[in-house]
């Protein structure tokens, strides 16, 4: 696929201050270019009737303005980072779509996934949108103002969205004109594009956004190398926001958990490669976030535990199913409190603080790190690995408490060889995190008790008490456990860590 991305950012600015917001001054530096417009947009979303395109993370569109219509293909929020996703627009000549527009590589790519189907309208949206451009700090930055509605079939959605676009110049001006009009109108972050908006009233729930690890290269600049790992962790914790919002997904509250404790690894790696207090304070944020999540993710794992069949005792199933009811209004409360949070102005500075932070590192020279990536990653898994294995004696043999700290010591060294593991063959780290990985399900089995104890300890049951029973592991299979802890334990001790090899060759090469 070609380069083409648009950087844009939508600013949830309420309905009844998006004409205050349009002509919204952010300093005295900011230059209006033209007078503002006001147009009328229809758009037609084209796919196959099974939405094979929407699968694949495309959105295909013709836009009619009055003036020229255009065709554009767009990729889904999955597809992209932070204010940044695939867009592909050409003139439109004709009212259905024609794939070859896009240029030979494009439309080889959707030729293989359409596999010969026909593209039919799916939905349309009907906006009127007020428009600015405005020079500032060396950008080109066009506000929009869109009001309208989505319509799919018999159902419609109402929109009204505040859209900031950077139509020429560095990237860092969009998201400091971010921070301004999110201060100023005390608003938050919207994930979600018309599109999507238009295939969930076709039935598309958003879906988790599993993380992924960070492609590294030894001959990458050091600045680009921490970006793309900060970038990775950002982007797997903003991707999960529609299915946490809009679908109340579990595995997506997992996922943006996990993001967020990366994230804070990462920073804990490269804080002092950063500027003064800024790590600490980004790592905070992400603290404070994930506390809230977490909440959501405990009562999940609560639900799925007591869910259970209670045996056939009468009684026994009628405080359960009272017991889960109890349960299921606190996840919605949870559920709800997360979704506020992550739609609210504190997480919006955070992701756009931390998306300038992630520019300005990338652009730093070399000269401002205290070496390559590859010797900051050997360091920084070092540092981790002795940290764990201060812990030397058998965990199996350890209090739980004991147990826990070293499972949080293991999940860090496992999060960094995540980030570092593609500058290293896969025959030298593969081995050692599936070592790495089986050691950490062995204390995840025996932690999971812990915790769902202390869950229920919270619940206040009074007389259903009586009737939920812990899961207690039984003798047999508690020293089966402990058994295989303890050989797991063995195992990594004895791994060579994967990132020595390559050290040793690099300091005789």
């Amino acid at each position: 696929m070609p380069d083409c991305r648009e950087h844009e950012l939508k600013i949830a600015i309420a309905p009844d201050r998006l004409d205050e917001a349009i002509a919204f001054e952010p300093d005295s530096q900011a230059l209006t270019r033209g007078p503002m417009q006001t147009r009328r947009l229809v758009s037609t979303y084209f796919d196959t009737s099974d939405h094979v395109l929407f699968r694949h993370g495309y959105v295909l569109r013709i836009r009619q303005d009055g003036v020229e219509p255009t065709q554009c293909l767009k990729g889904t929020t999955h597809s992209g980072s932070v204010g940044t996703r695939f867009e592909h627009e050409v003139a439109a000549p004709a009212s259905t779509p024609d794939i070859d527009l896009f240029g030979p590589t494009v439309a080889a790519e959707l030729e293989s996934i359409l596999e010969g189907a026909p593209l039919v309208a799916i939905f349309t949206s009907q906006i009127e949108r007020t428009v600015r451009t405005i020079e500032w700090h060396g950008a080109t930055i066009e506000l929009a103002a869109d009001s309208g509605e989505i319509v799919a079939g018999s159902k419609a959605e109402r929109v009204a969205e505040f859209e900031i676009e950077l139509r020429a110049g560095p990237l860092q001006p969009l998201f400091e004109i971010g921070l301004l009009f999110v201060d100023r109108f005390a608003a938050g972050l919207m994930q979600q594009s018309k599109s999507e908006r238009g295939f969930g009233l076709l039935g598309h729930a958003p879906v988790p956004c599993p993380s992924e690890p960070p492609e590294l290269d030894e001959a990458m600049p050091t600045g680009q190398a921490i970006a793309a790992v900060l970038q990775a962790c950002l982007d797997g914790f903003v991707g999960n926001w529609p299915a946490i919002i809009v679908g109340h997904n579990a595995d997506a509250v997992h996922e943006a958990r996990v993001s967020l404790r990366q994230l804070r690894s990462a920073l804990s790696l490269f804080g002092p490669s950063l500027p003064a207090g800024q790590a600490r304070s980004l790592s905070d944020g992400a603290r404070r976030i994930a506390a809230v999540l977490g909440e959501a993710r405990n009562l999940d794992v609560l639900h799925d535990f007591l869910r259970e069949p209670a045996g056939d005792d009468p009684e026994a199933a009628k405080a359960r199913r009272r017991l889960m009811r109890r349960i299921a209004r606190r996840r919605h409360a949870a559920y709800a409190e997360a979704a506020a949070r992550l739609a609210d102005s504190n997480t919006a500075r955070f992701v756009l603080a931390l998306q300038l932070c992630i520019l300005n590192v990338g652009e730093m020279p070399n000269a401002t790190f205290p070496g390559s990536i590859e010797m900051i990653a050997e360091e920084g898994l070092a540092a981790l690995l002795g940290k764990a294995l201060k812990r030397h004696k058998d965990p199996a043999r350890r209090s739980p408490v004991s147990r826990h700290r070293l499972r949080i010591a293991l999940k860090k060294l496992r999060y960094a060889a995540d980030f570092f593991s593609s500058l290293y063959d896969e025959d030298q780290a593969g081995p050692y995190v599936e070592r790495l990985g089986s050691l950490q399900r062995d204390l995840g089995e025996l932690n999971d008790q812990v915790m769902i104890e202390r869950l229920i300890a919270t619940l206040q049951l009074g007389d259903v008490g009586r009737f939920v029973s812990m899961p207690k592991l039984p003798g047999r299979e508690m020293r089966r456990t402990l058994g295989s802890l303890s050989r797991d334990w063995r195992r990594f001790r004895k791994a060579r860590p994967f990132w020595i090899a390559r050290s040793r060759r690099s300091r005789t090469a």
